[in-house]
């Protein structure tokens, strides 16, 4: 699998949150995202440029489990949110980016695949993704796509 590299500075991230596991993340973010999207205009500070952003952190490789927010990049954040959402600041990172082509339920073959690809780089990976969504996504259709940031050193 091909992927580019990014170095990117601190990120501010605004969004819908929800704790899941490998199994169940698929039934579980998608309804983060629909709150998000309900909520996504009353975001303070938001960097209203088209971009989206779903962030995986906190992960336990033993139980499988880790915390998702649908969000979006802000300037700054506010000193109080609207109900329902939260914040999460990504460090400065160097990321390998990989792009996933297609439906969603096809992510898990592009999420071993890049499994696959950080081992054979022998680099060791951050502990969060970051799924970066443009106007490549097309709502789920056979031609969308959308990059997958992983931070590595």
């Amino acid at each position: 699998m091909d992927y580019k590299q990014l170095n990117m500075p601190a990120m501010k991230i605004v969004g819908v949150g929800v704790d899941t596991n490998v199994e169940n993340s698929a039934k579980d973010c998608y309804p983060a995202w629909l709150t998000f999207m309900a909520l996504e205009k009353t975001v303070p500070n938001a960097l209203f440029n088209k971009k989206l952003y779903g962030v995986s952190v906190h992960y336990n490789v033993q139980a499988c489990t880790f915390h998702y927010v649908a969000g979006i990049e802000v300037r700054d954040f506010a000193k109080t949110l609207p109900a329902g959402l939260e914040k999460l600041e990504l460090p400065p990172a160097h990321y390998l980016v990989f792009t996933h082509k297609g439906t969603l339920d096809k992510l898990g073959q592009t999420y071993g695949k890049i499994m696959e690809e950080i081992a054979k780089t022998g680099k060791t990976q951050g502990d969060f993704w970051v799924e970066y969504y443009d106007e490549r996504w097309k709502n789920n259709s056979d031609d969308s796509e959308f990059d997958i940031w992983v931070p590595v050193v």
